[in-house]
């Protein structure tokens, strides 16, 4: 479940990946069960 710290740690670890590929976060959410993102990404890159 997402929630607290747990959503807190996921929402840093996405945005170190996404850095670290040259993904744009758009926008976000992250719920307690799931995660909503829109991304820009390098079309070199498979989503």
């Amino acid at each position: 479940m997402l929630y607290g710290n747990i959503a807190e740690r996921c929402i840093e670890v996405i945005w170190e990946i996404c850095s670290a590929n040259y993904i744009d976060i758009i926008s976000g959410n992250v719920s307690p069960d799931h995660v909503h993102m829109l991304i820009s990404a390098p079309p070199h890159l498979s989503v």
